[in-house]
């Protein structure tokens, strides 16, 4: 969450328009397993660093606890390419994978509790 509410990503995409003197629709961005919406709750400190419980990757928490939503990395990270100005077309989440869900398959810190390692992600400037 610390790279999405510092907006790392969209810092990527101003400082590569900046530095080749292009267009964000220039560029494709890759992102890879997070954890989803169904397994991420959060609350007040969150909900606020995303401007509100109203942000479009926030869900009401399920089964409902007060003052709580749910929280999709992966979306919320794509809404703000988007609003960096990379085409939704240009914006590719590796796989449907929630990191908590599948365990089995990826390390989770939210989900195991513990420091863990990282993922990737990327944008890039293209010819087209």
């Amino acid at each position: 969450m610390a790279g999405r509410s510092a907006e790392v990503a969209p810092n990527a995409v101003a400082a590569l328009c900046r530095r080749y003197g292009v267009e964000p629709r220039r560029l494709v961005a890759a992102m890879g397993p997070a954890i989803g919406g169904g397994c991420y709750e959060v609350d007040g400190p969150v909900i606020e660093a995303f401007g509100g419980a109203g942000h479009p990757a926030m869900q009401p928490s399920r089964p409902g606890r007060p003052g709580h939503v749910m929280l999709d990395l992966r979306a919320a990270n794509a809404q703000q390419l988007r609003e960096a100005g990379l085409a939704p077309e240009r914006i590719d989440v590796l796989g449907d994978y929630c990191t908590s869900c599948r365990g089995q398959l990826f390390y989770s810190h939210r989900s195991d509790g513990e420091p863990t390692g990282r993922f990737a992600g990327g944008i890039a400037l293209t010819d087209g």
